[in-house]
């Protein structure tokens, strides 16, 4: 008789399945019933113990939410190939401004195209992080800055330039008379 052994690491013990599929459960190493694996009251001291250091580390109420806040850089307009000024964020936790935390900075998937200094950048001591966009067509560009999941959206649009006003060929028309102040001088 074939036997596949399964071992239950709570109970110490195991199951052997045999050729007709009844399962037999025996004791391994038989030890005594006091044993703590069979106590299982007690392990409720150590997981009560576990829930309430747990409740005093962690602070009350959810953990603090980042803010983002935009700066500078929205709403402006350029033409395609032109650089705008940068998009600047402020980024907060607890009302105090954060670090060295990265944000992402990624244009929106409907957007026009455009470029990016930074797609990632760190906040410094003040919490500000910043990127350059460069409009690559006309339209309007949507860029998000996002912390975690608090995000701010900027806005900018490309139009076209318009074409310089056209130069004139051919013979110049014949120039306006001079008024006459009416006394003539002749002049040798």
């Amino acid at each position: 008789m074939r036997k596949t052994y399964y071992f239950d690491p709570l109970r110490i013990t195991d199951y052997a399945l045999d050729t007709d599929h009844c399962i037999k459960k025996r004791l391994i190493n038989q030890q005594p019933r006091d044993n703590i694996r069979d106590k299982p009251m007690n392990r409720q001291p150590c997981l009560l113990l576990l829930l309430i250091i747990a409740c005093l580390l962690i602070p009350s109420g959810a953990a603090a939410q980042y803010t983002i806040t935009k700066i500078s850089g929205d709403g402006q307009t350029g033409h395609p190939g032109q650089t705008l000024k940068p998009f600047i964020v402020e980024v907060r936790q607890n009302g105090s401004p954060v670090a060295n935390q990265q944000v992402h900075f990624l244009p929106a998937p409907d957007t026009i195209p455009v470029s990016l200094t930074q797609v990632f950048a760190n906040t410094d001591s003040e919490g500000l992080a910043q990127t350059t966009v460069t409009l690559r067509s006309t339209g309007t560009a949507t860029i998000i800055a996002s912390v975690g999941d608090v995000t701010a959206t900027f806005t900018a649009t490309g139009f076209t330039v318009p074409p310089p006003p056209a130069i004139p060929t051919g013979p110049l028309p014949p120039s306006p008379p001079i008024p006459s102040t009416g006394s003539s001088r002749t002049i040798p």
